[in-house]
């Protein structure tokens, strides 16, 4: 049985009131000699005494714990993501429990259910479960309870998400000035009627720069991106430039052109999306589209501790941060 704070009470002889007191470093008009102060302290050691947080968040009304549910954390914008807002939360004396879901819906909302019961303040959900018609949505919306969706927009609920179309008409923009005359993109396989905003962002900017311009789906793992690419390098009417859907695929198909006999910037120029600060380490470094993921996840903690600490019930906010173009050596 784990040692609660009456029997150190009972062993050193005062009461629960004076140990709770000096165990948590609380003023207090009782006058509690320094004998008595190491007595208790001692007692907690030999004891193996372990504060209950259940039991302080349920007396203080929080619980200085934050969640954040994400679908991955392996590939490299979602582990810096979570690394910022992991020091974020720290700084500010919360704890961040983490939940990898594997982009499950079903798994998302589990995860939701057990966060949203009491055991933490609010969280950060870089994931999309948490869907109009859902009862968790539904909860969510009439509670008030805080939570920011990072990177993506769902109805009734406070977000940080990225505009890609400043970033995206930079690259377009960039690679015409540099000769291209055909660009590709390789896409993110999402399932109809969904259209991921980075695909879309690329087509408006084609447009407007008067660039021809092709969609391929990429596949959701290294291997079909790096298929891909070889499939792309022995393309007879291949494009000239390549855009990713993430710094993570780009890596993928700088591969797969290698192995298709070619070579990356001098046949095909590519592009990632995302900014992650792995991209600068990619050999070639990588030329990449984003709005900063350090400045992405303080925007979102930042807008979390905003909601923890306002009146439930209050509008949902929504904040949307412009990308810009890192040009590199793969571009």
């Amino acid at each position: 049985m784990a040692a609660k704070i009456s029997d150190i009470a009972n062993r050193v002889g005062v009461t629960m009131t004076t140990v709770s007191k000096v165990l948590n470093n609380k003023p207090s008009g009782l006058r509690i000699s320094a004998k008595t102060r190491e007595r208790i302290f001692r007692t907690a050691r030999e004891l193996n005494y372990r504060p209950s947080y259940a039991a302080r968040a349920l007396a203080r009304g929080k619980t200085n714990s934050l969640g954040l549910i994400c679908g991955d954390i392996h590939t490299p914008f979602y582990a810096e993501l979570t690394s910022h807002a992991l020091h974020l939360a720290d700084r500010k004396g919360y704890h961040l429990i983490v939940s990898v879901t594997e982009w499950d819906f079903a798994k998302e909302v589990e995860c939701l259910d057990m966060l949203l019961d009491g055991r933490v303040d609010g969280v950060l959900m870089v994931a999309g479960g948490l869907q109009p018609g859902t009862p968790q949505h539904q909860y969510v919306v009439e509670t008030g309870f805080p939570i920011v969706l990072v990177d993506m927009a769902i109805e009734g609920i406070s977000s940080v998400s990225t505009d890609w179309l400043s970033g995206m008409d930079g690259a377009v923009a960039h690679l015409k000035g540099r000769g291209h005359r055909k660009v590709w993109m390789v896409a993110y396989p999402l399932p109809l009627p969904l259209v991921d905003p980075k695909t879309i962002a690329f087509c408006e900017s084609c447009e407007r720069h008067r660039m021809e311009w092709h969609i391929v789906n990429g596949g959701s793992d290294l291997r079909a991106v790096r298929q891909m690419g070889r499939a792309l390098a022995e393309e007879a009417d291949r494009p000239t430039a390549v855009i990713a859907y993430s710094d993570y695929a780009a890596t993928g198909l700088i591969s797969g052109i290698r192995d298709g006999g070619l070579e990356v910037p001098r046949d095909i120029a590519v592009v990632g999306v995302d900014g992650t600060e792995a991209g600068a380490y990619y050999h070639p470094a990588l030329t990449t589209i984003g709005a900063g993921i350090e400045r992405l996840a303080g925007e979102a903690v930042d807008l979390l501790f905003k909601l923890v600490s306002s009146d439930r019930g209050a509008s949902p906010r929504s904040l949307s941060l412009a990308s810009s173009l890192t040009i590199r050596s793969s571009a």
